[in-house]
């Protein structure tokens, strides 16, 4: 069983609920979403791993993680813009989850 759509979920409404109450620090949960659902959806395409997701679910979160990576990094709500940092903080939290989820 996989929990990747749970984990992924619980990281969206994490990051719309900072975004409704404190938009500076919700850059960095935004990035975290949007790299997962994108990453998941790439390595599901390129057949490297295998999804649980249907068509629909995949169209929906392709979408909610893509305006989560361009809010993220254009700093569209004037919030703290992303450093160097933090894009790698976000690649390595996103590869850690999906080095658990295969394992």
């Amino acid at each position: 069983m996989s929990f990747s759509p749970v984990v992924i979920s619980i990281i969206l409404l994490i990051a719309g609920i900072l975004l409704f109450i404190n938009p500076a620090k919700a850059n960095l949960a935004l990035a975290l979403f949007g790299h997962s659902v994108v990453e998941e959806i790439l390595f599901n395409w390129l057949e490297i791993s295998d999804s649980q997701y249907d068509l629909f679910l995949t169209i929906t979160f392709l979408i909610f993680g893509l305006t989560a990576l361009y809010i993220a990094y254009t700093d569209t709500f004037s919030s703290n813009k992303l450093s160097i940092k933090k894009p790698l903080l976000v690649l390595l939290l996103v590869l850690y989850l999906q080095f658990i989820k295969h394992c």
